[in-house]
């Protein structure tokens, strides 16, 4: 999608830039600012018109938009990820289109994961991380609330997995489909 030199190489820098800007939000405050998430949704509206047949384009942008919107949501319902992070991944998907999004959501579900597990690891431990896997297969709503409730709870900022999916999409596109 980015790899041709261009202005197609510039909206790249662009899009990558803003999913390091919120990223970095993330990590140091928990926190992704709604400007961000906006100006990088109406960025991707713009590039996806770009392309020629702006209609189409216009349609497809809102389609990524949505359908990234869709796929997180209910990880935002069940408490596991934040608002912040959903916007956040519905906006690149602007920028992606609908399979892109797709993609996206895949590779970051990947990454997540992967970095869920060493951050159990360097904060609990193998036997933090055996117990809470356990946890999760013999009472998953009940460890999930339990870990909800635990004031001590240090979160991981989701947002590096969601960033990481888009941009393996946007510069890789249709590497895994």
């Amino acid at each position: 999608m980015f790899s041709e030199f261009g202005s197609d190489m510039v909206a790249g820098v662009v899009f990558f830039s803003l999913l390091f800007a919120a990223c970095w939000s993330d990590i140091m405050s928990r926190r992704v600012p709604n400007e961000l998430v906006l100006l990088l949704a109406v960025g991707g509206i713009i590039y996806s018109m770009s392309g020629g047949a702006w209609f189409h384009g216009l349609l497809s942008g809102f389609a990524g938009l949505a359908l990234g919107l869709l796929i997180w949501l209910p990880s935002w319902l069940l408490r596991l990820l934040g608002a912040g992070d959903v916007k956040l991944f519905a906006a690149a998907g602007a920028w992606l289109g609908p399979w892109g999004t797709v993609e996206a959501a895949i590779w970051a579900g990947l990454i997540g994961g992967l970095l869920s597990v060493a951050y159990l690891l360097r904060h609990r431990g193998i036997r933090g991380v055996v117990f809470t896997i356990s946890a999760l297969r013999i009472d998953p709503k009940g460890a999930i609330q339990r870990e909800r409730d635990d004031p001590t709870r240090k979160s991981l900022p989701y947002s590096v997995a969601l960033a990481a999916g888009a941009v393996i999409a946007a510069w890789f596109p249709r590497i895994m489909f």
